[in-house]
């Protein structure tokens, strides 16, 4: 949909990415706590549209005006942190696994290569920011 003609994508508006220790799946204990899973949460003309991708589902949820979704997801302990997006890059990039990290940085339009955990995407944007 995104394509270069005018489809949704995240270079446009306000962006977060959030943080949080979902582990319902057992080989995220792997991953440092706190930092299991992360998602986006993306403003467009005043709405927000939370990006969720799951191992079994991405969900893809309008959560409406105002900023109360981002208290909703600091009042359940997830860490936010404010994004700016890249401009998207009509180059190619290397196979990686489908994982939450590899669709966030991708709706952000972010090519960070070396970046394979939530806590390092968390890292990189903490220090870019």
């Amino acid at each position: 949909m995104n394509g270069g003609n005018g489809g949704f994508c995240a270079r446009e508006g306000e962006a977060w990415v959030g943080f949080c220790n979902n582990t319902g799946l057992a080989w995220l204990r792997f991953l440092r706590p706190g930092f299991r899973h992360c998602f986006a949460v993306l403003r467009r003309s005043g709405q927000w549209v939370v990006y969720d991708p799951l191992s079994q589902v991405t969900c893809i949820d309008l959560a409406g005006e105002g900023d109360a979704i981002l208290d909703f997801f600091a009042e359940r302990g997830c860490r936010l942190i404010p994004v700016r997006p890249e401009p998207p890059v009509r180059l190619p990039l290397a196979w990686r696994p489908f994982t939450c990290w590899e669709a966030v940085k991708r709706v952000l339009g972010l090519r960070l290569g070396r970046v394979h955990t939530p806590y390092q995407l968390y890292t990189y944007l903490t220090r870019r920011n």
